[in-house]
């Protein structure tokens, strides 16, 4: 038919093939057996269905051990440059933070805004796509390296030598002063 939709009649059983025609959109159809003769009016109801798709993040360490209490912003854009937010997610004890019932059709934005305590925050985003067709299960595994802290270049052996320095200069410029003031005592 015009709409993509054809019937195929084996026997007395029909059913209501849909070729992918990419509209984003699922066609259900319920038939019942044709009558004799098959010219006869034929009923049936048709469920339309928007397809829907989902995002899921699984974050590990460089192990590959899952990393809870990471959190995620999905936002999604029209037209690829204003954002607005679509919810939070935090990974579970697995690592895994997911969203489900996405249009599809519409641009998407992973970022990550919080991450597990000592680990370092990943600066860009995830995923940045848009979900279609052919394309609505969308997972992404993303890796989180540990912080690191700098090392101390300072010590204590260093302060001891600085104390005796300046003890010593103390002591050069009292000693500089007594003699002076000697020398003008004897004069």
């Amino acid at each position: 038919s015009d709409y993509g939709y054809s019937l195929d009649v084996e026997g007395t059983e029909s059913v209501l093939l849909e070729p992918s025609n990419g509209s984003g959109y699922q066609a259900c159809a319920a038939l019942t057996s044709l009558p004799d003769p098959v010219w006869a009016y034929i009923h049936f109801k048709v469920n339309i269905v928007e397809e829907k798709g989902s995002i899921t993040v699984r974050k590990v360490d460089v192990t590959g051990s899952p990393l809870a209490g990471a959190e995620l912003l999905l936002e999604t854009s029209a037209d690829g440059k204003t954002w607005s937010e679509e919810g939070r997610v935090t990974t579970d004890k697995t690592g895994i933070a997911k969203w489900s019932d996405l249009k599809t059709g519409a641009q998407y934005r992973v970022t990550e805004t919080k991450t597990p305590a000592g680990y370092t925050l990943l600066t860009e985003p995830l995923f940045a796509g848009t979900l279609d067709s052919s394309n609505r299960d969308v997972t992404i595994t993303a890796c989180n390296n540990a912080g690191f802290a700098l090392p101390f270049t300072g010590g204590t052996g260093f302060t001891t030598y600085f104390l005796f320095a300046a003890l010593a200069l103390m002591a050069g410029v009292y000693f500089c002063e007594k003699s002076d003031f000697m020398k003008e005592k004897t004069k």
